[in-house]
């Protein structure tokens, strides 16, 4: 694992645009439950951001894992209140 860089922040938080989000072919998706209906799907995870806080078991051999705290957490999430973990796919 390894940790959330200036550049991956940067990448994850223009996703939230569309032409970013069609410039690079990828999309956020947050929280477990979605994490989960995404991986047994034919899209392919490129990172999964983890809150160093919390315990997972989801691995994905394919994805690039990445570990940060609940600051990072805020600044990479779409969402008013961060998940856990999220995965651009």
């Amino acid at each position: 694992m390894q940790e959330l860089s200036k550049s991956k922040i940067s990448l994850i938080r223009s996703l939230s645009q569309k032409k970013y989000r069609e410039q690079h072919n990828l999309f956020i998706a947050e929280g477990q439950k979605i994490i989960d209906e995404i991986a047994e799907s034919d899209f392919k995870l490129k990172y999964l951001v983890y809150n160093q806080d919390k315990d997972f078991d989801y691995v994905d051999a394919n994805a690039e894992s990445i570990i940060t705290d609940n600051v990072g957490m805020k600044k990479i999430s779409a969402l008013k209140t961060p998940p856990a973990i999220l995965a651009v796919v």
